[in-house]
């Protein structure tokens, strides 16, 4: 999750930033990362409705903590897909609403951890680009 300010540009397949130092690190468990980002037409044009989600393992102190700071937050995001190419959903300008919520089970096959969303309505399609922490 990155900050909207420390976004300086995102043009020809790169991500620029100002400082990686308020930059949050989320791991989601293999396979429960989903990305959809269908369009509709309004009166002012195109409207992109992106919804990324994941799952978060492990319910615990420090990953609390962290999740308390970035909820209800508005970040531009960057993650890697299943063909290994990092999209980024959202900009500056129109940076994404992040929401997690806790779940766990009674039974101990049920997960337990948090799901992740980060969404929004865009004005433009998200965007492929080239490793940004590189």
């Amino acid at each position: 999750m990155i900050p909207p300010l420390s976004v300086v540009s995102i043009q020809n397949g790169q991500l620029t930033m100002s400082s990686t130092d308020d930059v949050y690190e989320v791991y989601c468990s293999p396979g429960s990362i989903g990305f959809e980002e269908p369009m509709e037409v309004a009166r002012g044009g195109k409207i992109y409705k992106a919804e990324l989600r994941g799952f978060i393992p492990k319910d615990c102190a420090e990953s609390e903590k962290a999740l308390t700071d970035i909820a209800g937050r508005r970040y531009v995001a960057v993650y890697l897909d299943q063909n290994e190419q990092y999209k980024v959903v959202g900009t500056r300008d129109i940076p994404l609403r992040v929401t997690i919520d806790l779940d766990t089970g009674s039974d101990t096959n049920d997960r337990n951890g948090h799901k992740i969303i980060v969404s929004g309505e865009q004005i433009t399609k998200s965007v492929f680009v080239s490793n940004p922490f590189a």
